[in-house]
Parts: structure tokens; C-alpha cells; sequence
């Protein structure tokens, strides 16, 4: 879009919920291997930015709002309170912090800040806060991590996307899909590779009750199909909590309709190539493995 930082800042000063441009500066400074690069990625693909609060006066940036600001629930528009405590670690005041707001001393040492300079504290953080709370942020339900709505996914991710729609047993397509992702370092990339080696993607399956839950199951569905079909449990747990739900919800492979099933495919499967990434290091080689024989 832009050719400097200077520039790219200078459009957010001017159009700070531009969401498609704060993912794009963290592509340009990618480039450069600057260590923001992460941190603009993850506010831009959340859609959330500093926000000088008019109805909480002593805190003037106590809020990262998300689109439109439900001026009543200003509480939950904040980001996640690990992602804060990391900012306040690295920001020179910044000692004490709640959700949705900061104390009085941290309000204070924020008041002065510019937008940039608040986006680039937070950015720094994202490392901090990615590397060493990132299971408490997994526990406290947030959703930093979702793909970017398709209208600001690039081109070609959108085509990848709209292939598995239409055609999701194209596991073929879903192995070239990964291939593009680990091209561009994409955190997804591995684990949609693994679903494509699996040949399992999510699907919306009646269960007891006649509700619609989401199954990872191997395409056809054998007629015999029992829940040890489905994904590893451990993975499964991961799933349901990035989709808003809690480990508990993994019973027979499935999750409560209106936090899981209400879900896009794509939504589901980008939570689950996400989630792989969280797994223990052991356990992800042991699902690795299972499935490259799968694959044989």
C-alpha cells in the first residue's frame, strides 16, 4: 500500500479503524524484520485500536475498541488482560492495569501517548505476551488470533477458501492451501496441513437431541463412526476454547450449537489449524506422524 512506515502511520492516524491497513504494516515491517511486525498484525486482524474514551474521562485511552462502540459495554471492548499486562511490563509507569481500563498510574503514563506510540508499545508486547501468556489468554476466551474477515483476506486465500466451501473433502486442496500459508509464514499453515493429511474437516452432523454440532471426521463417514474417529481429544479441547467454549465441551466430538455449530467451516478450521499450533510439542509430533501414515 505504502513504501515507508511514516506513511502507513500517517494513514492510521487518519483512518484508525482501517483494519486491512494495520494488517498490511505489519507485512512491510515483516520485511523488515522488525519486531512489531507480529503485534500490528494480531490489532488489525482483531480490528481493534486505542481509543480515547469519552465516558471514562480519568482513563483517556482505556479502550481498544472493536467496529462500532457500545458506549454502555465499553468494558468488553478492551483487549485481553495478558496482552495489557504485557504492555505494562515494557511501559514505563505502567504497573497496575484491570480489564478494561488501566489504573490511575497507568492512565496517567498513557494520557501523553500518541495513537503511534501506544500501537507500537502494544505491538513490542505482542512478543512478550505471545510467547508467555499465551495458554491465559487460550483460558480467558479471546479471539485476537481469528483470520481477518474474507473481505480483507488477500485474493488468493479468498479463492483457496471459497474451493473448500464448495468442495470441502478437496483435500488436495487444502495441502496446497497450507503450502501457500507456510509460504507466507502463516501460523495456520502446519495445522491445515495436517487436516489435509488427515483428510478430516469440520462438518455439522445431528446429534442426541436433534442439535447441530461440528464433527472432525474422515470423508465418507463410515457408517460406524464413534468419537475416537474424530480428532485427538487434546486438539479437540483447544478447538472448543478458541471458538469461545471451554475444554468440557468435547463430548463425542462436538461443542454447545450456539457457541460452536453457529461457526463458519472456515471459522472452525481456522481455530483448528491455530489451536494445533498451541499443542505440546510432543503431542503435535505424535499427531504429525499418525498423520503422515494416513497419508501412505
Amino acid at each position: 500500500m505504502y513504501a515507508t512506515e511514516d506513511e502507513y502511520q500517517a494513514h492510521l492516524d487518519r483512518a484508525p479503524a482501517d483494519w486491512a491497513a494495520r494488517v498490511a504494516l505489519g507485512e512491510f515491517l515483516k520485511k523488515a524484520k522488525d519486531p512489531r511486525a507480529a503485534g500490528y498484525r494480531a490489532l488489525g486482524r482483531c480490528r481493534k485500536y486505542p481509543h480515547r474514551s469519552t465516558r471514562w474521562v480519568d482513563y483517556p485511552w482505556a479502550i481498544f475498541p472493536a467496529g462500532p462502540l457500545c458506549i454502555e459495554r465499553e468494558e468488553t471492548a478492551s483487549l485481553a488482560m495478558p496482552w495489557f499486562q504485557a504492555a505494562c511490563r515494557r511501559g514505563e509507569g505502567l504497573e497496575e492495569v484491570f480489564v478494561g481500563g488501566l489504573s490511575a498510574r497507568g492512565a496517567e503514563a498513557m494520557a501523553g501517548k500518541t495513537r503511534r506510540a501506544l500501537e507500537d508499545l502494544f505491538a513490542y508486547a505482542f512478543r512478550d505476551f505471545f510467547r508467555d501468556e499465551q495458554r491465559a489468554l487460550i483460558a480467558n476466551k479471546g479471539k485476537w488470533l481469528a483470520s481477518a474477515p474474507s473481505q480483507e483476506m488477500p485474493e488468493r486465500e479468498r479463492g483457496f477458501q471459497k474451493r473448500l466451501d464448495a468442495r470441502p473433502d478437496d483435500h488436495v486442496a487444502r495441502l496446497v492451501f497450507a503450502d501457500w500459508l507456510e509460504e507466507r509464514d502463516d501460523e495456520r499453515a502446519e495445522g491445515y496441513r495436517v487436516l489435509g493429511l488427515l483428510r478430516k474437516w469440520p462438518e455439522k452432523s445431528v446429534s442426541v437431541g436433534g442439535e447441530k454440532r461440528h464433527y472432525f471426521h474422515a470423508t465418507p463417514r463410515p457408517e460406524d463412526w464413534q468419537a475416537h474417529d474424530d480428532l485427538p481429544r487434546a486438539w479437540l479441547e483447544e478447538i472448543w476454547v478458541y471458538c469461545g467454549g471451554s475444554p468440557s465441551m468435547v463430548e463425542s466430538g462436538g461443542g454447545r450449537p450456539d457457541e460452536v455449530s453457529r461457526r463458519l467451516r472456515r471459522e472452525v478450521e481456522d481455530f483448528a489449524a491455530i489451536a494445533f499450533g498451541t499443542l505440546p510439542s510432543r503431542e503435535r509430533e505424535r499427531i504429525r506422524s499418525e498423520a503422515l501414515a494416513a497419508a501412505v
